[in-house]
């Protein structure tokens, strides 16, 4: 008998150390939530155009007045971007065993499509019969443009959780 007794006796005071710990009190509780944000940044770009055929046509000249004859190149290059930049037209041309390079920048307008020409005197002798384009190109500008981009980031709040409500007891013990 004085086992049982002794027995529940401990059980007793056990079972009043245990309830007794237990204390319900709110505290904040963190959590983590993505948030967006937007950011200005530099970004390069190269501009978006279309190019016809590049077309070349020998100009003679009036050798008498001192007018050496002309090879003139033409190409019709549209903009398609919302920027405005310096756009190169560059085209090698050949004939009779000779070749002529040509090069120049035209600034094109945001949106805008431009006639662009290069002209370039040549020998009086030169660039008569069989004249053809052995390459050519046109070169958009790559340029930093400004822009705003949305950017995400882990920001901690917190939140009141009663230590003894069941869903607060989980998530203490997963923290």
């Amino acid at each position: 008998m004085k086992n049982i007794t002794y027995t529940s006796f401990s059980l007793l005071i056990l079972l009043a150390l245990t309830q007794c710990g237990k204390k319900c009190e709110d505290i904040n509780m963190p959590y983590i939530v993505q948030e967006s944000y937007t950011e200005m940044v530099s970004k390069q770009i190269t501009l978006d155009h279309q190019k016809s055929r590049i077309d070349v046509e020998r100009i003679s000249g009036f050798i008498l007045l001192g007018e050496l004859p002309q090879l003139k190149a033409k190409c019709t290059i549209s903009n398609s971007s919302k920027y405005g930049g310096n756009f190169n037209l560059s085209a090698k041309i050949e004939s009779q065993g000779q070749e002529l390079s040509l090069s120049e920048n035209f600034y094109i307008p945001a949106n805008s499509t431009k006639e662009c020409e290069i002209t370039k005197e040549i020998n009086s002798f030169s660039f008569q019969t069989g004249i053809s384009i052995s390459e050519w190109d046109v070169e958009a500008p790559t340029i930093t443009v400004q822009v705003e981009e949305t950017r995400y980031r882990n920001v901690t709040k917190y939140r009141m959780c009663n230590t003894c409500d069941l869903q607060c007891q989980s998530k203490l013990a997963a923290n």
